[in-house]
C-alpha cells in the first residue's frame, strides 16, 4: 500500500472518516502494545498489518515494567494496554501507564466485557476500549478506526486543553490589566446596575465594590464619543472624569463596559487657562503679542489691536518690525539673535500705529518652547510709556528750575552772608554773626539738597560722565579719612583701616569712589556714639563669591576680578525689617533718630547708582545695638577691562551721532616684547587725535580704536601700518631683524553693535591670519 493509497478516502465503513485522517500524518503509527497472552497479541498484530486504512509500527510486550521502559524513551504515540498482566492487575495498570505517559493516547484491551471496568477505564483517562472475546469480521476495521480514533481524540483533548490554558492565562493578563489600569473600569448591566468595578474606580469613587455592586449607577450609557461626568465622592469632593463606553457581552447578557479617565486636574488646570486666557486678552495694563522668529505675529491681545488700530485678522498680517520703530543700529535680526542667545530681550521702542500715532513703548521680550511641535515662539509684553515720558519730563523740567531758580539764588544768598560775616559790609554784633552763622549752615543744608538731588537725576538718567582710570584703593580713601577726620575726632570715634600690602588696583572713577567712601564714612560717623570706632578693609574676591553675583560663563576671566570693600561701625545699626529699604530714595534709617542726625535719605541711593554704575555691587548687615557693615564691590583694573569700557564709549559716541567706528587688533608674532616699539610706530602711522592706541601685553596684542572710520579707511591703514613695521629694523640681541603683524579688523555697525560683537569678529579674522596662539580680549 501505497502513501497516496493510505490518505485516499475509501469506500469500507469500517476505516476513519476523512476528517480523521486528514488530522493524521501519513507516515507509520508508532504502537506499544502490553499484552500477555501470545494467541491475543498474534492476531493484533495480523490485523493490524492487513488494515487498509493504515501503516502501524507495532512493539509488543508481555510486561508492564517493560512497557514502563519503552515508554520512558519517547516515540510511542499510542498504547494497546491490557488490564490484566502478571506484573500488575486491573485499572492500577492504566494509572501507573498515565502516569509514566500522560500526553499517549491509551486503547483498553480487556478480555471481560465488564461496563463496571469499561466506565472506570474510561474515567481514568482511556481514550477507547476493545473487548478481545468479539473477535469476528468487523474487528479488523474496528481495532484500526479505534486506533485512529483514540489518537484523534486525545489529539484533540489535549488542544482542547491548551486552548482553555491559554483562554485561563488570557484572563488572568486580562483580569491584571483591569486591575492595574490607571483608569477606572466599571461593567454596568443591561438594569444600569454596576456589576464590576476595578481598583482604580473603586479609588475614584472613594469607595469599595462591595458597596457599588448591585447599585444603580446613574449616568446614560451611550457608546461613542467620551463624555465627562461629574462623580461626587464620600468626602463632598466632586471628582471630574472623561467616560467612554462599549457595549459587550456580560454572562450572555448586554452590558456596557465604561472606563473612567479622571481629568479633574486637567479640568482645574483648564479652567485656570482659559481664565488666564481670559486675562491676557482683557489685560487693560500690558500688550501681548506673539510672534514667530521671523516677526510675523501670530496672535495678540485686545489691548495690543485697539492701541495699534487693527483688527485681529489684520493684526495676523502684521510683523513685529513694521509695529515698532527700533533704534539705531537694532533691527529684528538682533532682538532675535539676542533671544536666541540669552533667551530675553528688553528696550525702548516707539510704536507706529495704523493711523500714523507714535508712542513710546518698552517691550519685554521672551522666548517660548513648544515641546508639542518642537517649535518656539516669542512672546512680547509692551507697555505705552507715554505717561512715564511725560513724568520724565516734568521731573526734568523741575530739576532744571531747581538748577536755576534754586542753585544761582542760593549762591548769592551764601556769598552776601560770608561777605557780612567776613565784616566787609561792616562790623556786626556777637548775637548777628551767631544767626549768620546758622543761616550760613542751613544754605550748606539746602545746597547739599539740591545738589544730591541733581546728582541723583543725572545718575538715573546715565548722564553722568566716567572718567575711569587705573588707580590704587588707598589714593581716594586718603582723601575722604582726612576731610572727614575732624568730624570723627569731635565724637572721639576712631577711624583705621585694614587694606592688605599689594591689593590689586581698582578701575574706576576717583572723584567717584570719593564720593562713595565719604558717604558710607559720614553716615558711619553719624549713628556712631562717642568712643566707638569705624573699620574699612578691602580684599581681592571673583564674581559668584559675594551675594547676589553669579559668574557667567561667557565672561573672561579678568571680567570676574574684583575688589570687596567694607565700612563697618560700631553704632546703632538698622532694624532688620529696614534693610531692605536702606538704598531707596528717601528713606531715613530709624525715623526720628535719624532725623536728629539730619540728612536727605539721598546718600545711599546716589551711593548705590555711583557703584553699581562700576559694575559692582553693594549691600548691608547689620544688627541693633551692634553696628552695621556696608559692603560693595570695585572692578580690578586691567588693560583688557580698560579696553573694553573705552570701546563701550566710543561705541555709544558713534551711535549718537550715526558715524562708523573701526577697531583694529595688531599681533606681534613671536616677538611680544617688541610691543612698545610696534606701539610707537603704530602711533606715529595713526596719527588721528581721537584714536586711542592701546597695548594688551597678556595677549601680545596692539589694539587702535579708529572713530569716524568706515571699514575701507581701517584695511588702509593696517595695509600702512604692515609695511612701516615690515621695513622697520628691530635690534635683537645686537642684530637687527624684521617683524610681521597678524591684522583683523571690525567695524561698526556693519560687524557688530556690543563692545563684544566687534572684539569677537576682530580676533576671528586676526587667527585666520596668524598660527599663534591668542588670549581673547
Amino acid at each position: 500500500m501505497t502513501e497516496s493509497d493510505y490518505c485516499q478516502e475509501a469506500p469500507d465503513s469500517k476505516l476513519p472518516s476523512r476528517n480523521v485522517r486528514a488530522h493524521l500524518n501519513c507516515e507509520n503509527l508508532q504502537v506499544l502494545m502490553i499484552e500477555d497472552n501470545p494467541d491475543d497479541a498474534g492476531l493484533i498484530r495480523e490485523m493490524l498489518s492487513d488494515a487498509a486504512c493504515g501503516r502501524f509500527d507495532l512493539m509488543s510486550v508481555d510486561r508492564l515494567s517493560t512497557g514502563l521502559a519503552h515508554l520512558a524513551k519517547g516515540g510511542i504515540e499510542l498504547v494497546l494496554l491490557d488490564l490484566s498482566l502478571p506484573d500488575s492487575q486491573g485499572l492500577g495498570t492504566l494509572r501507573r501507564v498515565r502516569a509514566q505517559a500522560p500526553q499517549v493516547p491509551i486503547i483498553v484491551l480487556t478480555g471481560h466485557d465488564d461496563d463496571t471496568l469499561i466506565t472506570g477505564a474510561l474515567s481514568e483517562g482511556a481514550q477507547d476500549f476493545l473487548v478481545k472475546g468479539k473477535v469476528d469480521e468487523n474487528f479488523e476495521g474496528l481495532l484500526a478506526r479505534s486506533l485512529y480514533n483514540a489518537v484523534e481524540r486525545h489529539r484533540m483533548l489535549a488542544q482542547l486543553e491548551h486552548k482553555t490554558q491559554e483562554l485561563e492565562a488570557s484572563e488572568r493578563r486580562f483580569r491584571k490589566i483591569i486591575e492595574s489600569n490607571a483608569d477606572g473600569i466599571i461593567i454596568i448591566d443591561g438594569n444600569g446596575l454596576l456589576r464590576f468595578l476595578n481598583p482604580a474606580a473603586e479609588s475614584f469613587f472613594d469607595r469599595k465594590s462591595e458597596e457599588l455592586l448591585g447599585e444603580p449607577f446613574g449616568f446614560p450609557m451611550v457608546a461613542g464619543e467620551p463624555t465627562e461626568v461629574d462623580i461626587v465622592r464620600v468626602d463632598g469632593k466632586t471628582a471630574i472624569a472623561e467616560m467612554r463606553v462599549v457595549e459587550i457581552d456580560w454572562e450572555g447578557e448586554t452590558a456596557h463596559l465604561a472606563s473612567l479617565h479622571d481629568i479633574t486636574q486637567i479640568y482645574e488646570a483648564r479652567k485656570r487657562v482659559e481664565l488666564l486666557a481670559d486675562l491676557v486678552e482683557n489685560a487693560s495694563y500690558v500688550m501681548i503679542f506673539i510672534a514667530n522668529f521671523d516677526g510675523q505675529i501670530v496672535e495678540s491681545n485686545a489691548l495690543a489691536r485697539s492701541t495699534f488700530g487693527y483688527d485681529k485678522d489684520e493684526m495676523l498680517r502684521q510683523r513685529v518690525d513694521q509695529l515698532f520703530r527700533l533704534e539705531a543700529g537694532e533691527g529684528w535680526e538682533r532682538i532675535d539673535s539676542a533671544i536666541q542667545g540669552t533667551s530675553h530681550w528688553r528696550g525702548e521702542l516707539v510704536a507706529m500705529c495704523k493711523d500714523g500715532r507714535k508712542l513710546p513703548v518698552d517691550m519685554a521680550a521672551s522666548r517660548s518652547k513648544n515641546e508639542k511641535n518642537n517649535s518656539a515662539d516669542i512672546i512680547c509684553f509692551v507697555r505705552d510709556v507715554t505717561k512715564e515720558k511725560e513724568i520724565d519730563r516734568m521731573k526734568s523740567e523741575f530739576i532744571s528750575v531747581v538748577s536755576h531758580e534754586l542753585r544761582t539764588p542760593l549762591t548769592s544768598i551764601k556769598n552776601a552772608v560770608n561777605i557780612i560775616l567776613g565784616g566787609t559790609a561792616g562790623e556786626i554784633t556777637q548775637n548777628q554773626e551767631k544767626f549768620l552763622s546758622l543761616a550760613g549752615r542751613n544754605i550748606d543744608r539746602l545746597a547739599g539738597i539740591i545738589n544730591n538731588l541733581l546728582d541723583l537725576s543725572k545718575l538715573e538718567a546715565g548722564k553722568v560722565e566716567m572718567r575711569f582710570q587705573e588707580m590704587d584703593l588707598n589714593e581716594p580713601l586718603d582723601t575722604v579719612i582726612s576731610s572727614l577726620r575732624p568730624q570723627a575726632e569731635e565724637k572721639a570715634v576712631a577711624i583705621s583701616r585694614e587694606i592688605p600690602v599689594g591689593l590689586p588696583k581698582i578701575h574706576g572713577d576717583k572723584d567717584k569712589i570719593e564720593q562713595i567712601f565719604t558717604n558710607l564714612i559720614n553716615n558711619a560717623i553719624k549713628f556712631t556714639p562717642e568712643g566707638g570706632s569705624i573699620t574699612v578693609a578691602a580684599n581681592s574676591v571673583r564674581s559668584g563669591e559675594f551675594p547676589n553675583s553669579e559668574p557667567r560663563s561667557e565672561e573672561n576671566e579678568f571680567d570676574r576680578n574684583f575688589i570687596e570693600i567694607s565700612v563697618e561701625d560700631t553704632g546703632i545699626g538698622i532694624p532688620e525689617n529696614e534693610l531692605d529699604l536702606v538704598f531707596d530714595k528717601f528713606h531715613q534709617i530709624g525715623g526720628s533718630l535719624t532725623r536728629k542726625t539730619g540728612g536727605t535719605g539721598l546718600g545711599l541711593p546716589i551711593t548705590k547708582e555711583l557703584i553699581e554704575a562700576h559694575k559692582g555691587q553693594v549691600w548691608v548687615e547689620s544688627k541693633v545695638g551692634k553696628g552695621s557693615r556696608f559692603m560693595f564691590t570695585l572692578p580690578q583694573y586691567s588693560p583688557q577691562r580698560a579696553l573694553k569700557d573705552y570701546l563701550d564709549k566710543e561705541i555709544e559716541k558713534a551711535n549718537e551721532k550715526g558715524a562708523p567706528l573701526s577697531l583694529l587688533i595688531l599681533e606681534v608674532e613671536e616677538f611680544g616684547y617688541l610691543l612698545d616699539e610696534v606701539s610707537r610706530l603704530v602711533r606715529n602711522t595713526v596719527r588721528g587725535t581721537s584714536d586711542s592706541i592701546q597695548i594688551q601685553r597678556a595677549s601680545g596684542q596692539v589694539v587702535v580704536i579708529l572713530a569716524d572710520t568706515p571699514k575701507e579707511g581701517a584695511f588702509a591703514l593696517s595695509k600702512r601700518i604692515q609695511e612701516v613695521v615690515s621695513k622697520h629694523a628691530f635690534k635683537v640681541d645686537q642684530e637687527s631683524i624684521r617683524i610681521s603683524l597678524a591684522m583683523g579688523v571690525a567695524t561698526y555697525p556693519e560687524d557688530g553693535v556690543t563692545k563684544e560683537e566687534l572684539i569677537k569678529k576682530a580676533q576671528t579674522l586676526l587667527n585666520c591670519t596668524s598660527e599663534s596662539p591668542s588670549v581673547p580680549l
